[in-house]
């Protein structure tokens, strides 16, 4: 070999160990960056991603979307106008369904906001929704754009038939109802409106493990609506039919925090075989205070949107609030009345 060929020999033997560490560095860059895609998504880190799909995931709030004319969706506020955050938040979550808790668009269910607003961040996952109407929605006639919205203008749809808004659907082992505490725009809730009598058909046919129920006011606060006892009244017969047939959790939206209590009695009553409610007004509107102090409450947080994860079994299930940001800030379970 002579010298010309020595040299051209010793160049190619580093020119292959450059590309060898070149390609190296790539791979480790990509193995990296497909680690972070497993646990970031929009900038939100979950700190206990879903794993186990054996179980069906719910998550829920409500109090969404802001008015699109809102002075706040123009400035970074972070008490006002997050419901971008909320909905980041169903990527890493990974629900089966979302149940949407009432006052999902502000101030007006009109149909042209929600397409303005909400539709933009959780109207993504509208596939996967399924609504309550809210107080706010009423602010339109008949809730018109509302049901318009979700039933994509059949007369029955993801929100119940049209002018009624009351359903159920099974997922998993549990039995999912929809109701209306609008009671005044739906011809009542008590004993003799159809309403209460469709209830009461729906939980004496029910065949399923275990049975939450779901609607826009809650019975029981601590926050601003603590001392609405109209409310309270409305919705006292729902609480009475369901705990009769040994129902096990309720959600509901109005007050703009998160609040869970122990498993209660219609009364408010701590029973071990009582109905366990969650106040998820955190869906990104804005946030209100804790006012009181009800026997009944477990925990209350007022200074954080966020979203309510449920992993319901046949027999049990678990909760946990995910702020915004990922933080999960309460979280226990519960099993399910037999």
């Amino acid at each position: 070999m002579n010298k010309n060929q020595k040299g051209l020999a010793v160049f190619e033997g580093l020119l292959f160990l450059m590309l060898v560490g070149i390609l190296g560095f790539a791979g480790r860059q990509v193995y990296q960056s497909q680690e972070k895609t497993n646990t970031i998504y929009d900038n939100v880190v979950i700190s206990e991603p879903r794993e186990d799909y054996s179980l069906t995931r719910i998550v829920a709030a409500g109090d969404v979307a802001c008015d699109p004319g809102s002075i706040y969706l123009n400035v970074n506020d972070p008490s006002h106008c997050q419901s971008k955050a909320t909905a980041a938040l169903f990527a890493s979550l990974k629900p089966d369904a979302i149940l949407a808790l009432g006052d999902l668009q502000y101030e007006d269910g009109d149909f042209d906001k929600f397409k303005a607003s909400y539709d933009k961040d959780w109207g993504i996952y509208k596939s996967k929704t399924y609504p309550a109407a809210g107080n706010h929605e009423y602010n339109t006639p008949w809730a018109s754009g509302y049901f318009s919205y979700f039933n994509e203008g059949q007369t029955s749809g993801r929100a119940g038939e049209n002018r009624k808004g009351y359903y159920s659907l099974d997922i998993g082992e549990w039995r999912i109802i929809a109701l209306n505490s609008n009671c005044q725009e739906v011809g009542g809730c008590g004993e003799n409106s159809d309403q209460y009598k469709w209830l009461k058909q729906n939980l004496t046919e029910n065949q399923s493990s275990c049975t939450l129920a779901f609607w826009h006011h809650p019975h029981f606060s601590s926050g601003r609506y603590a001392n609405d006892k109209a409310s309270a009244q409305l919705s006292a017969p729902f609480w009475e039919l369901l705990s009769q047939h040994k129902a096990d959790v309720v959600l509901n939206g109005h007050d703009h925090l998160y609040e869970r209590f122990s498993t209660l009695n219609t009364d408010g009553t701590p029973s071990a075989a009582g109905i366990r409610q969650f106040t998820v007004g955190t869906g990104g509107k804005s946030l209100y205070k804790q006012t009181a102090k009800n026997p009944g409450s477990e925990r209350m947080i007022d200074d954080r949107f966020g979203v309510l994860s449920l992993d319901l079994s046949g027999e049990a299930y678990k909760w946990q609030f995910v702020a915004t940001g990922g933080e999960i800030l309460d979280s226990g379970t519960g099993q399910c009345n037999t």
